[in-house]
C-alpha cells in the first residue's frame, strides 16, 4: 500500500509543478490581444483553406467574406492576413456579415446601427 501512496504523492507533485508552469506561461501572454495570439499561433498570413479551418466555416464562406471586403489578402492575393482577420472575427464580424447579406438579399440596405 505504501508504494501506491508514494506514486500518488509523486503524481500530485508533478501536477502541481505543471499547474505552476502553466500559470507562468499564461501570465506572460496576459498583455497580448487576440490578433497577436492568432499571429503567434498561425503566422502572419495563411491560406484561405486554413482560415476556414481556424474560423470553423467553409472555404466558400471565406471566399465570400474576401469578396465582400471583410477579410484582407496579402499583396500577391494568395493568402489572408491573420491579424485583421482575428480582429474582425473576435469583434463579431461573422454575425454582422450574415446580417448584412440577409438584408441585401431581401432588397434592403443594412442599418449600420443594427446590433447583431
Amino acid at each position: 500500500m505504501s508504494k501506491y501512496k508514494d506514486a500518488l504523492k509523486s503524481m500530485q507533485e508533478a501536477l502541481k509543478a505543471m499547474q505552476e508552469a502553466l500559470a507562468e506561461m499564461n501570465a506572460g501572454n496576459a498583455g497580448e490581444d487576440e490578433a497577436a495570439v492568432w499571429a503567434r499561433e498561425y503566422g502572419e498570413a495563411v491560406t484561405r483553406k486554413r482560415v476556414a479551418q481556424i474560423m470553423g466555416v467553409s472555404p466558400t464562406t471565406v471566399a465570400a467574406w474576401i469578396r465582400d471586403g471583410y477579410l484582407q489578402l496579402t499583396p500577391d492575393g494568395n493568402k489572408v492576413l491573420v491579424r485583421p482577420a482575428a480582429r474582425w472575427y473576435s469583434s463579431g464580424g461573422p454575425k454582422r456579415a450574415r446580417y448584412e447579406r440577409r438584408e441585401r438579399k431581401a432588397g434592403r440596405e443594412p442599418c449600420k446601427w443594427h446590433i447583431v
